[in-house]
């Protein structure tokens, strides 16, 4: 199956030329971002450095919570989705202007509605601190404030990307939109070097307002060269507004669900000790890294193409789509999960231990980040049903299991957190996503959607791969600190390296012999990202071919 990639827009239209393979898109958008995400975990590690685990930066990642949460809720989880069926429809008839005008009438509205919400957020900012951190001193709670005021303004700047985003995937550019948010890090990283005293902290709120504007003008030119011509109109009774509001209410809805675990998750923390919100964080930003790195990619890659099957008779060809998918995303987030669980305390020192990040603090963060990696899996396959779901223009399903899991996971972290501290809110965020999965898998198999036969076999043979490569890991770290018994960043990022390299080639042979065809699809899927210049062919595996 091929995707189609626009190429710059004649006078009437943007036009659609060269096919580009699905999985070659994957590895460039893997690719791009994996280089951002390196920048983005340079960024968290100097942060770390500078201000380690204290209030400062509970004050900041506090101001950071609510301005981020509104950017992924309304711009990235509620209008991407929707908008990029809006355009591929108003693609089929190749009709430029009626393009031009859906997309400047829908952006318009998003920035009236992001003008609003950043207005009502600054009068009542000390307000809803309060409440989100209530465990807050009074200085810190001041400081979050203060750091509110300098960044939650920038949102607009990131609603605007988000949009610029939206198109551009829609017509399949990724790798600009992808590679986008790398300045933000590169600002704050800067604001660091510069950055001195007690005011350091209002210099990194400053950079990072600076970094989402900057994130929005480098989307400006691709967008200019696709043919996009922006038209001043704010008739809000236009029919993609309707469209917009009628499917995106439920996703909107369902957001707003899914994120209050985290609002839940930070209101408890906040109430633990000084340092705790800022542990949390960073766990986070780790747990996340296999999933922005991969299952983000395949999904983004995926999505128009799940969308173009499911307005097909019969939902087309989207049954085989998603299962190839899912499978693919076993074979390679079951070996993630257990080398990240095996590996969390030297994966923390390499990120973070600097500077004013101590080895305690990377055993907390370690031992919550073991805790959260149970949900690395099923977070990931979360990932792309809910493209499924939202290709199907269901945002029903999605707001229906998230709103039960909210209620579980609400009545778990209480009592867990109670007796167990952060290591309970932390084990409870981890089972959640098991819970969402299987909910979505059976609102999925009541459509007739399912993700195929021969799963469950799967699962097993890339269990017992993943256990294999477990202990080579283990083995290798253990030799690898007998052999470099000194500690320092580089040692240990060769080690890791080493462990990494190691654990890779044992499940990938193995899993070849275990006959699991997706772990040939890898190692292509290795030589595509490793021979760019080489001319690009189609990745097919065994998967492929016989469904």
């Amino acid at each position: 199956m091929h995707s189609t990639t626009p190429e710059v827009s004649t006078e009437n239209s943007i036009t659609f030329a060269k096919p580009i393979g699905r999985a070659q898109a994957a590895s460039v958008v893997t690719a791009v971002t994996m280089l951002v995400s390196v920048l983005g975990y340079l960024r968290e590690a100097a942060l770390a450095a500078h201000f380690g685990v204290s209030a400062t930066m509970d004050a900041y990642f506090a101001a950071t919570f609510v301005p981020n949460n509104i950017y992924l809720i309304l711009v990235v989880g509620t209008l991407s989705p929707v908008f990029i069926p809006l355009i591929l429809g108003t693609s089929k008839d190749y009709n430029a202007e009626r393009q031009n005008e859906t997309i400047s009438v829908v952006a318009n509205f998003i920035c009236v509605l992001l003008l609003t919400l950043i207005s009502l957020g600054l009068l009542s900012a000390k307000y809803w601190l309060l409440i989100l951190f209530p465990g807050f001193d009074t200085s810190t709670l001041l400081l979050s404030v203060h750091l509110t005021y300098i960044i939650l303004p920038s949102i607009a700047f990131l609603g605007l990307a988000g949009i610029l985003t939206a198109v551009l995937n829609a017509f399949h550019r990724f790798a600009l939109a992808a590679f986008a948010p790398v300045c933000s890090s590169v600002a704050i990283i800067l604001s660091l070097v510069v950055a001195r005293g007690q005011h350091a902290i209002r210099a990194v709120g400053f950079a990072t307002a600076i970094g989402f504007l900057l994130q929005f003008l480098v989307l400006i030119p691709p967008i200019v060269r696709l043919g996009f011509k922006y038209v001043p109109r704010f008739t809000f009774s236009h029919p993609a507004i309707a469209q917009l509001l009628r499917l995106g209410g439920p996703l909107f809805l369902y957001l707003i669900v899914a994120n209050a675990s985290a609002i839940i998750e930070r209101n408890l923390a906040s109430r633990l000790s000084t340092g705790a919100v800022s542990a949390i964080s960073y766990a986070i930003r780790l747990f996340v890294v296999p999933t922005n790195f991969l299952a983000a990619p395949l999904a983004m890659v995926s999505y128009p193409q799940f969308a173009r099957e499911a307005t097909m008779y019969n939902y087309g060809d989207l049954r085989r789509q998603l299962s190839q998918s899912i499978r693919f995303v076993i074979v390679l987030f079951l070996p993630i999960t257990v080398w990240v669980l095996l590996n969390a305390l030297p994966l923390t020192k390499i990120v973070y231990e600097r500077g004013n990040f101590h080895s305690q603090d990377s055993i907390v963060i370690s031992r919550v980040l073991r805790l959260y990696g149970i949900g690395i899996l099923p977070n990931a396959i979360n990932v792309i049903l809910l493209r499924c779901c939202y290709a199907l223009r269901d945002t029903l399903t999605p707001l229906t299991s998230e709103t039960i899991n909210f209620m579980i996971y609400t009545m778990a972290a209480l009592v867990l957190t109670k007796y167990f501290g952060i290591s309970g809110l932390a084990v409870s965020r981890g089972l959640t996503f098991f819970f969402v999965m299987s909910l979505l898998l059976m609102a999925l198999r009541k459509k007739d959607i399912r993700v195929g036969d021969g799963i469950g076999k799967l699962i097993l043979k890339t269990s017992l791969t993943s256990a294999t490569m477990g202990i080579a890991a283990y083995l290798s770290l253990r030799a690898a600190a007998n052999l470099f018994p000194v500690e320092t960043t580089m040692v240990r990022l060769s080690v890791m390296g080493l462990s990494a390299i190691i654990s890779g080639a044992v499940f990938l042979i193995i899993g070849t012999l275990c006959n699991i065809p997706e772990s040939r699809y890898l190692l292509n899927a290795a030589r595509k990202l490793i021979a760019l210049h080489e001319k690009p062919t189609k990745l097919v595996y065994e998967g492929e071919r016989s469904e």
